[in-house]
């Protein structure tokens, strides 16, 4: 999976990531992704995808998520991450409009996954929700031995639920 698949799936062209491009960015949820203009060597096989994200939509749009990398602010070590990189190595960014960026987003990761082994670079771990959908995340026989944050704490809750 690299930018050229993300295009054939509808993300629209890719865009410098700098000053400037959140007011071309709109005001709808949807997926985001950040690309590096050399492709990076994985696990399995080489990607330029770096990042993928998701803007859950009326106030957490896309152009709000651009902006926020933009101007990350002290203690989101994430997005102060990608700041940093994506402005020093001029990292280019896309996105792909759609009503269940959630869904989307765990779509894409998954495939990415599927296919090198890991999770893009700057994707440190999957997002928090995923220990929740874990069953809709990979098909049988293919989940991964990576670290769901999540997990033990649901267990934990559904077991309060229930009584046990």
């Amino acid at each position: 999976m690299d930018s050229n698949t993300l295009l054939s799936i509808g993300f629209c062209m890719w865009k410098p990531f700098q000053k400037g491009i959140e007011k071309l960015a709109p005001e709808n949820k949807g997926v985001y992704a950040y690309r590096s203009l050399t492709s990076l060597n994985l696990k399995v096989g080489a990607s330029d995808i770096m990042y993928i994200g998701r803007a859950m939509g009326a106030f957490h749009h896309i152009k709000r998520c651009l902006n926020e990398y933009l101007h990350p602010g002290r203690s989101n070590w994430t997005k102060l991450r990608i700041h940093r990189r994506a402005l020093t190595e001029r990292w280019q960014v896309s996105w792909l409009l759609t009503d269940s960026p959630d869904q989307m987003e765990c779509d894409l990761l998954r495939r990415f996954y599927s296919e090198h082994g890991q999770l893009p670079k700057e994707n440190k771990r999957w997002p928090p929700w995923a220990g929740f959908l874990r069953k809709n995340l990979f098909y049988p026989g293919e989940v991964p031995d990576v670290h769901f944050p999540l997990k033990s704490m649901t267990f934990i809750i559904i077991s309060q639920l229930i009584g046990r």
